[in-house]
Protein backbone atom coordinates (compact mmCIF):
# COMPACT_ATOMS: atom_id res chain seq x y z
CA UNK A 1 0.00 0.00 0.00
CA UNK A 2 1.27 3.49 -0.87
CA UNK A 3 1.92 6.03 1.87
CA UNK A 4 0.75 8.98 -0.27
CA UNK A 5 -1.03 9.75 -3.50
CA UNK A 6 2.24 10.93 -5.03
CA UNK A 7 4.06 7.74 -4.02
CA UNK A 8 1.31 5.62 -5.56
CA UNK A 9 1.45 7.53 -8.80
CA UNK A 10 5.21 7.39 -9.02
CA UNK A 11 5.43 3.70 -8.11
CA UNK A 12 2.63 2.73 -10.49
CA UNK A 13 3.75 4.91 -13.39
CA UNK A 14 2.76 3.22 -16.59
CA UNK A 15 0.25 0.96 -14.84
CA UNK A 16 -2.49 3.59 -14.74
CA UNK A 17 -2.72 5.02 -18.26
CA UNK A 18 -5.56 7.36 -17.36
CA UNK A 19 -3.35 9.30 -14.90
CA UNK A 20 -0.98 11.58 -16.78
CA UNK A 21 0.40 13.40 -13.73
CA UNK A 22 0.37 12.55 -10.05
CA UNK A 23 -1.13 15.98 -9.36
CA UNK A 24 -4.29 14.90 -11.18
CA UNK A 25 -4.94 12.44 -8.35
CA UNK A 26 -4.67 14.96 -5.51
CA UNK A 27 -7.49 14.66 -3.07
CA UNK A 28 -8.95 17.73 -1.38
CA UNK A 29 -6.49 18.73 1.31
CA UNK A 30 -3.48 16.88 -0.18
CA UNK A 31 -2.08 20.07 -1.70
CA UNK A 32 -2.57 21.92 1.58
CA UNK A 33 -0.65 19.18 3.40
CA UNK A 34 2.23 19.46 0.92
CA UNK A 35 2.30 23.26 1.27
CA UNK A 36 2.30 22.97 5.06
CA UNK A 37 5.19 20.49 4.94
CA UNK A 38 7.12 22.80 2.57
CA UNK A 39 6.59 25.75 4.92
CA UNK A 40 7.89 23.66 7.83
CA UNK A 41 10.98 22.63 5.85
CA UNK A 42 11.53 26.22 4.74
CA UNK A 43 11.32 27.33 8.38
CA UNK A 44 13.94 24.70 9.37
CA UNK A 45 16.31 25.90 6.64
CA UNK A 46 15.78 29.56 7.59
CA UNK A 47 16.48 28.77 11.26
CA UNK A 48 19.72 27.02 10.28
CA UNK A 49 20.66 29.98 8.09
CA UNK A 50 19.93 32.47 10.90
CA UNK A 51 22.11 30.45 13.29
CA UNK A 52 24.95 30.38 10.77
CA UNK A 53 24.78 34.14 10.18
CA UNK A 54 24.49 34.94 13.90
CA UNK A 55 27.52 32.80 14.76
CA UNK A 56 29.64 34.71 12.22
CA UNK A 57 28.20 38.11 13.16
CA UNK A 58 29.03 37.47 16.83
CA UNK A 59 32.49 35.99 16.19
CA UNK A 60 31.68 32.41 17.28
CA UNK A 61 33.72 30.73 14.55
CA UNK A 62 33.66 27.19 15.98
CA UNK A 63 29.87 27.40 16.00
CA UNK A 64 29.89 28.79 12.44
CA UNK A 65 31.86 25.78 11.21
CA UNK A 66 29.47 23.40 13.02
CA UNK A 67 26.84 24.41 10.41
CA UNK A 68 28.96 22.80 7.65
CA UNK A 69 29.03 19.16 6.60
CA UNK A 70 32.49 17.57 6.77
CA UNK A 71 32.55 17.18 2.98
CA UNK A 72 31.22 20.67 2.26
CA UNK A 73 32.82 22.56 -0.61
CA UNK A 74 33.41 26.30 -0.49
CA UNK A 75 34.34 28.91 -3.08
CA UNK A 76 35.28 32.11 -1.27
CA UNK A 77 36.95 35.10 -2.88
CA UNK A 78 38.29 33.06 -5.76
CA UNK A 79 39.65 30.34 -3.47
CA UNK A 80 38.35 26.77 -3.63
CA UNK A 81 38.12 24.51 -0.59
CA UNK A 82 37.22 20.84 -1.14
CA UNK A 83 36.23 20.04 2.46
CA UNK A 84 35.44 21.61 5.79
CA UNK A 85 38.97 20.79 6.99
CA UNK A 86 40.46 22.69 4.03
CA UNK A 87 38.14 25.64 4.65
CA UNK A 88 39.01 25.76 8.36
CA UNK A 89 42.72 25.59 7.49
CA UNK A 90 42.25 28.51 5.11
CA UNK A 91 40.52 30.48 7.86
CA UNK A 92 43.29 29.58 10.33
CA UNK A 93 45.96 30.88 7.91
CA UNK A 94 43.98 34.08 7.31
CA UNK A 95 43.45 34.61 11.06
CA UNK A 96 47.19 34.13 11.70
CA UNK A 97 47.97 36.75 9.02
CA UNK A 98 45.38 39.16 10.46
CA UNK A 99 46.36 38.61 14.08
CA UNK A 100 43.01 37.05 15.03
CA UNK A 101 39.34 37.55 14.30
CA UNK A 102 37.54 40.74 15.11
CA UNK A 103 33.79 40.37 14.61
CA UNK A 104 32.38 42.81 12.07
CA UNK A 105 30.82 46.06 13.26
CA UNK A 106 27.64 45.00 11.49
CA UNK A 107 26.40 42.28 9.16
CA UNK A 108 23.05 42.78 7.48
CA UNK A 109 21.71 40.04 5.26
CA UNK A 110 18.67 39.69 3.06
CA UNK A 111 17.41 36.44 1.60
CA UNK A 112 16.88 36.94 -2.11
CA UNK A 113 15.67 33.43 -2.92
CA UNK A 114 15.11 30.14 -1.14
CA UNK A 115 14.26 27.03 -3.17
CA UNK A 116 13.57 23.56 -1.81
CA UNK A 117 14.56 20.41 -3.69
CA UNK A 118 13.65 17.48 -1.44
CA UNK A 119 16.59 17.01 0.92
CA UNK A 120 18.43 20.00 -0.53
CA UNK A 121 17.77 23.72 -0.32
CA UNK A 122 19.41 26.57 -2.22
CA UNK A 123 19.50 29.94 -0.48
CA UNK A 124 20.82 33.09 -2.13
CA UNK A 125 21.34 36.15 0.01
CA UNK A 126 23.02 39.53 -0.02
CA UNK A 127 25.47 40.57 2.69
CA UNK A 128 26.22 44.14 3.73
CA UNK A 129 29.02 44.17 6.29
CA UNK A 130 31.05 46.87 7.98
CA UNK A 131 34.48 46.27 9.45
CA UNK A 132 36.92 48.57 11.22
CA UNK A 133 40.33 48.52 9.55
CA UNK A 134 43.62 50.38 10.05
CA UNK A 135 42.51 52.88 7.40
CA UNK A 136 39.03 53.49 8.87
CA UNK A 137 35.77 51.69 8.35
CA UNK A 138 35.23 49.45 5.35
CA UNK A 139 31.88 48.39 3.92
CA UNK A 140 31.67 45.28 1.78
CA UNK A 141 28.69 44.08 -0.24
CA UNK A 142 28.63 40.43 -1.24
CA UNK A 143 26.27 37.88 -2.66
CA UNK A 144 26.33 34.31 -1.44
CA UNK A 145 24.76 31.06 -2.50
CA UNK A 146 24.42 28.40 0.17
CA UNK A 147 23.31 24.85 -0.57
CA UNK A 148 21.96 23.08 2.49
CA UNK A 149 21.54 19.30 2.65
CA UNK A 150 19.32 17.49 5.11
CA UNK A 151 21.44 15.01 7.07
CA UNK A 152 20.28 11.53 8.14
CA UNK A 153 19.70 12.90 11.67
CA UNK A 154 17.37 15.59 10.25
CA UNK A 155 19.72 18.58 10.62
CA UNK A 156 20.30 20.93 7.71
CA UNK A 157 24.01 21.57 7.06
CA UNK A 158 25.88 23.59 4.47
CA UNK A 159 27.10 21.25 1.72
CA UNK A 160 28.29 24.05 -0.59
CA UNK A 161 28.86 27.77 -0.17
CA UNK A 162 29.93 30.29 -2.77
CA UNK A 163 30.54 33.90 -1.86
CA UNK A 164 31.40 36.68 -4.28
CA UNK A 165 31.83 40.43 -4.01
CA UNK A 166 29.22 42.60 -5.68
CA UNK A 167 31.50 44.34 -8.17
CA UNK A 168 31.98 48.02 -7.58
CA UNK A 169 30.25 47.78 -4.22
CA UNK A 170 33.13 48.31 -1.79
CA UNK A 171 33.61 51.59 0.00
CA UNK A 172 35.82 53.03 2.70
CA UNK A 173 34.79 55.78 5.07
Amino acid sequence: MCASVRECCLSHAGHTPYVRQWSEMLLPGDNVLMETRDRAVEREVRETYEGLVASFREGRLDEKFAYFADDATVADGGRWFGSLDEYRSGWDRWLAEQGGFVPPLSVDTRILKLRLFGDAAVLIHSIDSRQRTNSGEERELEIETIVFGRQPDGRWLVVHQQISPMHGERERT
